[in-house]
């Protein structure tokens, strides 16, 4: 089950994945990332948005990640569909286009981007940093940007500090930042763009 939260016009989904999963692809994160880098990585990769730390491409790879990723976004795009009265059609398929995992260390952080290949975007947070004691609410959060003008209630930012496991689903036009942190350990992530297309 997604949670998903409507921030008008704009819904973003939450929800915590199985430990098996989560095992599976936190292994698959850490051997990606222990391997050398390729052109398509940081830091070789000049479009890329991390400010410190490391990337690999996860996709094209094990073809179980594309179904199961593929399974979330279907689900949210349901829940979505239902939520909004069955507004829409569902004849569009989440399809699972690109999955890179990522991981920074303290005072890196993500300048704001959007994913503009993708229609469907996630994260899941695979280890979490330590934040000293003197730490900002914001620090290490992943914050959405809200255009000022379209959100009825004047909603400008949404800060979601990550939780271990947790996934976040949203549209992939929404631009997002990470805030930099001091502490110890290191912020480490799977990303994820699906685009929706004929079945």
């Amino acid at each position: 089950m997604i949670d998903v939260t409507i921030f008008n016009p704009v819904a973003i989904g939450k929800t915590r994945i199985d430990d098996d999963i989560f095992n599976k692809l936190n292994n698959i994160s850490l051997e990606l990332l222990s391997s050398r880098s390729t052109a398509e990585d940081y830091p070789g990769n000049n479009h890329l948005t991390l400010r410190g730390g490391d990337q690999r491409r996860m996709w094209p790879g094990e073809s179980w990640i594309k179904n199961w990723i593929e399974s979330q976004a279907k689900m949210y795009q349901k829940q979505l569909w239902e939520q909004s009265g069955k507004f829409g059609s569902l004849d569009l398929v989440p399809t699972l286009i690109n999955a890179w995992t990522i991981t920074q260390p303290e005072n890196s952080y993500q300048v704001t981007h959007n994913h503009p290949f993708g229609h469907i975007s996630g994260n899941i947070y695979l280890e979490l940093p330590l934040l000293d004691g003197n730490s900002a609410e914001t620090d290490s959060c992943i914050s959405f940007v809200f255009d000022q003008h379209a959100d009825a209630r004047a909603v400008r930012f949404l800060h979601v500090k990550p939780e271990l496991g947790m996934m976040l689903i949203f549209p992939s036009w929404l631009p997002h930042q990470v805030y930099p942190w001091q502490g110890k350990g290191n912020r480490r992530v799977i990303a994820w763009d699906c685009q929706l297309l004929p079945q």
